[in-house]
């Protein structure tokens, strides 16, 4: 009977000690979050933009939780005590998955970025630990109210107007900031021609991109400005993506399947 409580206590315990992982993880998700909202004005149509990452969740909760394990299991196998020696390892931790993809000055910027992140994630585990309220509210609380924030659509129109037609489609408006979404049937082998064509009123920003129905880029060859080509790889709804930043004027979209 003595060893089953054991066991159970244990069990809760090595539970309570990965609720302090997620804490110092959704700590950097809500921390990023309100930087970027603070940084960006208040603009919802960024923020959303900026928390939908999926880089950044794995950064935090897969890498960054990764990571802490590992090196509590250095300090404990090394009895390591000091602060400052927990905290070195923090910040190297927050190096390498930014040196790998960028391996230059913008790579190590970056990877400082990374290493106080580390640091703050530390801190919070710590203050999770200490603290079940704040171990749960970051743990869970917050990160989920997060996720559930994503699929919203926070883009802006004003005077929007609109005409598809078979192989083109137009919009003109007053106001546009976010996303608009042209979809596109196509079958597998067809070769699709493309061309974005946009005229400002101000000096809003614009963008476009074509994605699969899952969201993932479609690589684009340049034909000539603005025009491109890309080939069905399967029968699919393929998206063309137009985007402006607090932008004035209209778009045509124009596409031609062979």
């Amino acid at each position: 009977m003595v060893q089953l409580q054991d066991r159970k206590e244990y069990v809760q315990q090595f539970i309570f000690y990965f609720i302090t992982k997620l804490a110092g993880a959704g700590f950097l998700m809500v921390l990023f979050t309100t930087f970027t909202f603070v940084v960006s004005h208040m603009d919802l149509y960024e923020t959303h933009k900026a928390i939908s990452a999926g880089f950044l969740w794995i950064i935090a909760f897969v890498y960054g939780v990764i990571c802490s394990i590992i090196i509590d299991s250095i300090v404990l196998k090394f009895s390591i005590s000091k602060y400052s020696k927990i905290c070195l390892l923090y910040m190297i931790a927050g190096y390498p998955i930014f040196l790998v993809f960028e391996f230059n000055i913008y790579g190590i910027i970056a990877g400082t970025v990374g290493a106080i992140c580390a640091l703050l994630f530390y801190g919070a585990s710590l203050i999770a630990n200490h603290s079940k309220g704040f171990a749960y509210v970051f743990a869970f609380l917050l990160p989920i109210l997060l996720l559930i924030v994503i699929p919203i659509d926070f883009t802006e129109k004003e005077g929007w107007n609109e005409i598809r037609e078979e192989t083109s489609y137009k919009a003109t408006f007053d106001y546009f900031h976010g996303e608009h979404e042209i979809p596109l049937k196509v079958e597998k082998g067809q070769t699709v021609s493309v061309t974005f064509h946009f005229v400002r009123s101000n000096d809003g920003g614009f963008g476009y991109k074509v994605t699969d129905e899952n969201g993932d880029f479609i690589g684009l060859i340049e034909h000539e400005d603005y025009q491109y080509k890309f080939r069905a790889e399967e029968t699919e709804e393929v998206l063309f993506v137009v985007s402006g930043e607090h932008l004035q004027g209209c778009f045509t979209v124009n596409w031609v399947i062979e």
